[in-house]
């Protein structure tokens, strides 16, 4: 898939090959991410055709009792007659709108926990069966572009992975936590990319730093719903010992694990959590 960010970055993503390619244009730079030891269970980037997927697990559900995919009926959709289902799996839920007399999806709705509460992201206005020049798709470097290599291992995402990307992300904007933890928050991605131009770090340890940060995400990513994870870091700056910043309840686990500004942890019960702002 080829994919253009709201900063003017083009990422090409080769799922197949457990590989990716950003190319920044304002610095003419080719920013190739290989991806290591990616477990069978995860699907974020096996599932190398979202719709094939939801297809064949509606499928399996209109042939099968299926708990995890749920019939919503017929609706107006933009317009046009829909049938819909709701598909729900641990990284969040779906809304699945297809045209009645094609069956070709118009309108998905992920709902999705951001920042401990949930979120909406919409996908419509789709195109099917467009012409497009492979050389899009293209994993080589483009002429006048320097490449620049890092892998992400894919295994063994814990605890520790999130407190070094919080550390390392308040070392980099002066000693404070991130408003929040919300990857396709655009806030985030262009704070870190002036900081990144600003500093006079080498590029090995700029992509060290990123990969650190990368890697708390990830963490994040692999709780359950059922850890009930929250993030108050929002003003807290680094060190400040009385102020939590994130908490989660471990699988298997009756009580939370507590971060605070210092990033010391503390086991509480569930009646000693801080209180969620609305």
């Amino acid at each position: 898939m080829r994919i253009k960010t709201p900063q003017g970055i083009d990422q090409i993503i080769d799922l197949n090959q457990a590989q990716m390619m950003s190319l920044v244009p304002t610095q003419k730079k080719a920013m190739f991410l290989e991806f290591k030891n990616i477990p069978d269970s995860d699907n974020s980037l096996r599932r190398a055709n979202m719709f094939a997927d939801l297809q064949k697990r509606i499928q399996q559900a209109q042939e099968n009792e299926d708990e995890s995919v749920e019939y919503l009926g017929e609706q107006e959709i933009d317009g046009l007659p829909a049938i819909g289902y709701l598909t729900k799996d641990p990284e969040g839920k779906m809304n699945f709108w297809a045209d009645a007399q094609t069956l070709l999806p118009i309108r998905i709705e992920m709902l999705v926990k951001m920042v401990g509460a949930e979120g909406t992201i919409v996908m419509s206005d789709f195109e099917f069966n467009i012409d497009l020049d492979e050389s899009l798709f293209s994993l080589e470097v483009p002429d006048g572009y320097t490449r620049h290599e890092a892998q992400m291992d894919m295994t063994n995402f814990t605890e520790q992975d999130l407190i070094e990307g919080l550390r390392v992300w308040a070392e980099m904007m002066g000693d404070v936590f991130p408003h929040n933890l919300d990857t396709t928050d655009a806030r985030n991605l262009e704070l870190w990319k002036k900081k990144l131009i600003e500093t006079k770090m080498s590029e090995p340890e700029q992509i060290k730093r990123v990969m650190k940060v990368a890697r708390s995400w990830l963490f994040i990513r692999t709780l359950k719903a059922e850890s009930d994870w929250h993030y108050a870091g929002n003003g807290v700056r680094l060190g400040e010992a009385n102020k939590a910043i994130f908490w989660y309840r471990p699988v298997g686990s009756e009580t939370y694990r507590i971060i605070y500004g210092d990033l010391s942890i503390k086991d509480v019960a569930a009646d000693e959590l801080p209180e969620v702002s609305k």
